[in-house]
């Protein structure tokens, strides 16, 4: 199921590509029309980066679509032999018993002013 900030983003970019959708559209009816060679050539510039960006909103919208079929964001528990869990355990512990071995240098006391200087009106 799709969460709530999934759905927002969604529909931004709906809306986006309902507009943007449009302009291509209307960009691509002008260049088929006859028109000047300057006015085709000035129109080959924001064609190509309407048609990226169209293009690209698409595939994120496709791509949301795959993880939502994929269950997003839900994975499945992962089933393994009850040994294979007691190694991955004893691993853990082994990482966790390393972990103890570091320290975190102490932090620095800071010296010295940070205040910027500010003028004086008399």
């Amino acid at each position: 199921m799709p969460t709530t900030a999934e759905t927002a983003f969604r529909t931004e970019l709906d809306a986006a590509l309902a507009v943007e959708g449009k302009q291509l559209n209307g960009l691509k009816d002008i260049s088929v029309m006859p028109i000047s060679a300057e006015l085709q050539a000035a129109l080959q510039p924001p064609l190509t980066e309407w048609q990226r960006r169209v293009d690209m909103i698409n595939a994120v919208l496709t791509a949301m679509d795959a993880l939502d079929a994929d269950g997003y964001p839900d994975l499945p528990p992962q089933i393994i032999l009850g040994s294979l869990m007691a190694e991955i355990q004893e691993k853990e512990s082994d990482v966790a018993s390393a972990a103890g071995v570091f320290q975190a240098p102490a932090p620095v006391a800071e010296r010295g002013d940070f205040n910027a200087p500010t003028a004086k009106i008399s």
